[in-house]
């Protein structure tokens, strides 16, 4: 269910804002600028390509980062159900209580794979594949989708309520589906996860 685009696109667009600004701070400092005029010019075109490749390293980097791990996960674990995840502050309750782990989320957002299988749910930063741990079935009491409403659309969130004392994990945590394929298909990715949890525990 995980979103795949064309995986020769993003090299290529690296090379591309890469080659770009290397260009821009060449023209801009060994030619210099005959007028006001045209150091404004060249100023923003300069301003401009750093954006893009600071939005280049900041989302389309991780996001590659999360597929390419959500990918080995699924290849190395057949059996499990991998959803590709991120938390926000301001946007999802928090997954960690506060510990030792808290740390290892690096920052006040970042993308999380939501690993299912028989034995229960695993949380794991894509980065370095580090996994948060695992919560049995027997201490997850829900999973849940609700709708995050935003300034201009709503978007599915996964809802996780768990008995969380013996976990490094609260009681309710949230976590948002990337991507437009994961949140067009978020209901599927649910049932999936919950097809996973053993029927004596359904």
């Amino acid at each position: 269910m995980a979103e795949r685009p064309n995986k020769s696109r993003v090299p290529a667009l690296r090379i591309v804002l890469l080659v770009a600004t290397a260009v821009l701070f060449t023209a801009r400092f060994s030619l210099g600028a005959r007028s006001r005029g045209t150091e404004t010019l060249w100023d923003l075109l300069l301003a401009l390509a750093i954006v893009g490749v600071l939005v280049f390293f900041l989302l389309t980097v991780p996001a590659g980062t999360a597929r390419k791990a959500a990918e080995a996960l699924r290849a190395a674990r057949p059996d499990a159900v991998v959803v590709e995840t991120y938390w926000g502050a301001g946007y999802t309750d928090f997954f960690l209580r506060p510990g030792p782990l808290t740390r290892h989320a690096r920052g006040r957002g970042g993308r999380v794979l939501v690993v299912a299988d028989r034995r229960g749910l695993e949380l794991v930063r894509p980065q370095g594949a580090f996994s948060f741990g695992m919560i049995p079935w027997s201490l997850v009491e829900d999973v849940r989708l609700e709708d995050l409403s935003g300034t201009l659309a709503s978007r599915p969130k996964l809802v996780f309520e768990i008995q969380g004392r013996s976990t490094p994990f609260p009681d309710r945590f949230e976590l948002l589906p990337t991507g437009k394929e994961q949140q067009a298909h978020a209901v599927q990715s649910l049932d999936a996860i919950l097809a996973k949890r053993p029927a004596t525990l359904s």
